[in-house]
């Protein structure tokens, strides 16, 4: 018999949805605030390895924090912070249609074009 712990171990689709439920976040500053650095606890969590299970993020993993950055900062780190995970996106391979959506929505495209990785990234995920 398998035990409950063991059924309710959180996979990468858990992840996400505590990435998704973030950046659907609305209310005050303060409540963004809070949801975005839970958003943050859990991306960096995953990019680097500091769970148990050894996760690997997703390429929706990507565009939901893309998103949470986009929806939940309010300060001139938002663009420095958009190209480093997008930096992130592209050495995982993990950069889709939907990925460069998020980053195309306030970083302009000829930015995103003109990064030093361009030519070393395509469309790898789906």
């Amino acid at each position: 018999m398998v035990s409950v712990s063991r059924r309710l171990e959180p996979d990468i689709i858990t992840y996400n949805t505590i990435l998704l439920a973030c950046s659907n976040t609305f209310g005050s500053r303060i409540l963004k605030k809070e949801a975005y650095e839970l958003a943050q606890d859990v991306f960096w969590m995953l990019v680097h390895n500091d769970n148990h299970v050894q996760l690997q993020p997703t390429s929706v993993t990507y565009c939901l924090f893309l998103k949470c950055i986009r929806k939940l900062v309010h300060d001139t780190t938002k663009k420095e912070l958009t190209l480093h995970v997008f930096d992130l996106t592209c050495n995982a391979g993990m950069v889709n249609n939907k990925v460069l959506s998020q980053v195309q929505t306030f970083v302009p495209f000829q930015t995103v074009q003109d990064l030093p990785q361009q030519r070393s990234w395509t469309r790898h995920a789906m």
